[in-house]
C-alpha cells in the first residue's frame, strides 16, 4: 500500500511499492499541491522514495516539468538500489538530483 505524507511544505515522503497509474497520478497530485503553495523566492521540492522499485514514466513527466517548465528545483533521495540504478541507466541523477539513502 503506497503511503504519502507532506513534511516542511516542500518535501513529499512516498512509502511502499509505486504500483498503479493511481498511484502514479495520487504523487502528480501531491506534487501539484505542494508547488502550488511554492513562493518566488523558495521554489524546492525534496521528495524521497523510501521503498519503490520503480518509478512510472507518468511520474517521472511530472518531475520533468516541474524542473524545466515551473522551474522548481528537485532534489530526490531513493532509498532502493535497483531504482537508484535505473534512474542512473535514465540519465536522470542529475536531472532529479538524486542521492541514494544511506544505510546507516
Amino acid at each position: 500500500m503506497l503511503e504519502l505524507q507532506i513534511l516542511n511544505d516542500n518535501t513529499l515522503v512516498i512509502k511502499g511499492n509505486i504500483k498503479t497509474v493511481s498511484d502514479a497520478i495520487n504523487i502528480s497530485n501531491k506534487i501539484k499541491e505542494i508547488s502550488a503553495r511554492m513562493s518566488d523566492e523558495s521554489r524546492i521540492l525534496n521528495i524521497k522514495i523510501i521503498d519503490s522499485m520503480s518509478l512510472p514514466s507518468y511520474t517521472i513527466g511530472t518531475l520533468t516539468k516541474i524542473i524545466k517548465v515551473d522551474g522548481i528545483e528537485l532534489y530526490t533521495i531513493v532509498g532502493n538500489e535497483y531504482l537508484f540504478d535505473t534512474l542512473r541507466n535514465l540519465n536522470l541523477l542529475s536531472i532529479f538530483n538524486v542521492r541514494l539513502a544511506s544505510t546507516e
